[in-house]
């Protein structure tokens, strides 16, 4: 499917942002792992349904409400499966192989894959299971998946030592399967990338009961209280609400985000504080319990050098914001990671940039991006999204900005944000999907 954007558009009105995607996984598996619960307004897309129907896989009952998922675990969750799929989700691909080594179940249960998380590394994840004495098998020199874990395997005495250095979700699925498993501690070494998706971790589980203590720097202690039943109400993506707080100060936008928890602990939160120490229109409304984001274009960022370790999500919209940059250059930072997720997101963002007046060039973990002296040119480009939701997004926020563009393959929106093309259509933004 491809998008075409013939002219600009004005980005405007108001929206509720879609679920959170990383809550959504949380909730779900801590849930179905825990005592169950309800899990209410969660994000359903692609991914976070390969994850609703893993969980089958511990022997849980799963109702779906209309408004959300009601979770009925049994009292000692186990797996009933020799095969899960795990779709096109590294999150949980990455969560479940912790969690598939310790809970009870059949000789070995394999976390099969599809697309690109098939040619993705895991090598971090296998690694770190091995060196704690876990069995696990994996294909070919990168780790790739299929993955083949050995249910029913006994957690070490001495607290595991992991490192997250190219990802922190295997964390995240340790920190799960510790709860499940009686508790636990970690001891990382170094600090984890993308450490506020740890937090999101640590908050969810204290809602079911779970005690997740920091008594020093990078080591986690995990012990079950008294656990209850989850009752969760997903919050909104700022993941999601980036494209649209972007589309909208580029264009001579007025919009209003409901959905978003201001003291929320997501990465991708970050950008409220990158855009207001630019001065940029973006303010709350309202009170902490009922708020709304306004933002106001139009608005050119200056220069910047950022730091995107913690929220590499944000780093093919920021590229594109970039782009537009009242500056000279700006600086994308510390994102080596992104070469690993579901495109080469470094080389994807670089690619696609170099087909506008602006440039951009990549380096082992960096983005450096020089928008144009003059106007755009009015020459038509067509971008490749490569398969990536996050791609296909950022770049549909430059071609309604600028106009005469097409895009390839957009249908992969559908992983992370399935009504993204029409909520576009509801913000007032002229295109037609071929």
């Amino acid at each position: 499917m491809r998008a075409k954007f013939e002219s600009p558009s004005c980005l405007a009105g108001s929206l509720r942002v879609p679920a959170s995607k990383s809550y959504t996984h949380r909730a779900l598996i801590a849930a179905a792992l825990l005592v169950g619960g309800r899990v209410h307004h969660p994000l359903k897309a692609e991914d976070t349904v390969a994850t609703r129907e893993a969980i089958s896989a511990f022997g849980v009952k799963v109702s779906d409400t209309g408004t959300g998922f009601d979770i009925k675990a049994p009292a000692r969750p186990q797996l009933t499966a020799d095969r899960i799929n795990t779709g096109e989700s590294g999150t949980l691909l990455r969560f479940l192989a912790p969690i598939c080594s310790v809970i009870p179940g059949p000789e070995k249960v394999v976390l099969e894959a599809k697309g690109t998380l098939l040619s993705r590394s895991h090598e971090e994840l296998v690694r770190t299971l091995r060196d704690n004495g876990f069995k696990i098998e994996a294909t070919g020199s990168q780790a790739t998946a299929p993955l083949t874990c050995f249910p029913g395997q006994k957690l070490p005495q001495s607290p595991l030592k992991l490192t997250a250095e190219t990802t922190s979700q295997h964390l995240s699925g340790w920190l799960i399967a510790l709860a499940f498993s009686g508790g636990g501690e970690i001891e990382l070494a170094g600090e984890p990338v993308s450490a506020p998706y740890v937090e999101m971790t640590a908050r969810l589980l204290r809602r079911a009961g779970v005690s997740v203590e920091t008594p020093e720097p990078n080591h986690y202690r995990v012990t079950p209280n008294q656990l209850k039943p989850l009752d969760y109400e997903v919050p909104g993506d700022y993941s999601s609400a980036a494209f649209h707080i972007i589309g909208s100060l580029l264009t001579e936008g007025k919009l209003e985000l409901q959905g978003l928890v201001p003291d929320d602990p997501q990465a991708d939160r970050q950008i409220i504080s990158l855009l207001a120490n630019f001065g940029a229109p973006v303010a709350w409304q309202g009170s902490s319990s009922n708020s709304s984001l306004e933002v106001r274009g139009p608005f050119r960022p200056p220069n910047f050098h950022y730091d995107a370790g913690a929220c590499p999500d944000l780093v093919p919209v920021l590229a594109v914001f970039a782009a537009f940059a009242s500056g000279e250059e700006v600086v994308l930072e510390n994102i080596a990671h992104l070469k690993n997720k579901e495109s080469d997101r470094l080389a994807a963002t670089c690619t696609e940039l170099n087909k506008t007046a602006a440039t951009a060039r990549a380096s082992a973990d960096k983005l450096i991006i020089k928008p144009p002296s003059g106007n755009f040119s009015e020459e038509k480009i067509v971008f490749n999204t490569y398969g990536d939701h996050r791609i296909a997004m950022a770049f549909s926020i430059f071609a309604l900005v600028r106009g005469n563009c097409e895009l390839t393959g957009v249908e992969c929106v559908s992983k992370s944000y399935p009504n993204f093309y029409d909520h576009l259509k509801e913000l007032g933004v002229n295109f037609d999907l071929l």
